[in-house]
């Protein structure tokens, strides 16, 4: 019985350690530079994929200051960490983009963000093609649009694109059949000011407000020479994890497009 479960056990460390090294040198860096303090039994920790979502009703994200880019003019890839109210930690994000397109088409750029859980698993794939960033483009090639991806079972979990208008910040979030599920209304203008949070609503197919995106205001300091941006998502508890998903898709949207 004790030869088994050592071999079980050294089985799951050369798969992890496989799963690494696939990962990339940067993500691989980032992940052991970020491994888990808590040990405790904690139920969002010990849950792992979309499952953690499912009694929760608020997250926060937290996107990390990057000291390199402080310095230097170089564009560095962002890196998030989202929480519970409480502080715990739930997922880790990690965008991939190229540097060309991060130097030369800014907020527009290509790209995916990666998002791991507690396990240093990808759970979840946001894929954004590059798209022009005018709000006001009715172009349909032109809106912004990201589709969303469970790792987990390589399925495509729904989408988030952008709605033409002039005034305001739209969104539609769209299951996996392509059916409206959520829309996402934002104001006219999507700048922090004078300590003021910015709120975009979550509507339900009906109208109904359900939920909100909201860019924390971080400081008038942080606000200024930072473009490290703090979000909390709220939604019902009882709404679906795909959808909770979606919802945490569309934040980091909203990040790039109107915050970057």
């Amino acid at each position: 019985m004790m030869d088994t479960t050592n071999e079980t056990t050294t089985q799951s460390i050369n798969v992890d350690g496989n799963e690494e090294k696939a990962s990339g040198v940067n993500e691989k860096t980032f992940m052991l530079n970020e491994k888990s303090e808590e040990k405790s039994n904690n139920f969002h920790v010990l849950r792992s994929g979309l499952e953690c979502l499912e009694s929760v009703d608020k997250l926060t994200i937290f996107e990390e200051r990057n000291m390199l880019e402080h310095v230097s003019a170089l564009e560095v890839e962002s890196r998030f960490e989202v929480k519970l109210v409480d502080g715990e930690r739930v997922y880790r994000a990690i965008e991939s983009s190229h540097y060309l397109q991060r130097c030369f088409c800014g907020s527009s750029r290509s790209l995916h963000v990666k998002i791991y859980d507690n396990f240093q698993r990808e759970v979840i794939r946001i894929c954004r093609p590059l798209r022009c960033s005018l709000r006001c483009c009715c172009l349909p090639f032109c809106s912004q649009k990201i589709k969303v991806y469970s790792k987990i079972d390589g399925r495509e979990i729904g989408s988030v694109k952008q709605r033409f208008g002039i005034f305001g910040a739209n969104f539609k979030v769209k299951g996996e059949d392509e059916k409206t599920m959520l829309r996402i209304s934002g104001p006219c203008l999507t700048f922090s000011c004078f300590g003021t949070d910015v709120k975009f609503r979550v509507l339900s197919a009906d109208g109904d407000e359900i939920g909100e995106i909201t860019k924390v205001w971080g400081g008038l300091r942080k606000e200024i020479y930072s473009e490290a941006d703090n979000f909390s998502v709220a939604f019902p508890v009882d709404l679906h994890v795909n959808l909770k998903a979606l919802l945490l898709a569309a934040a980091f949207l909203i990040d790039f497009m109107y915050f970057e």
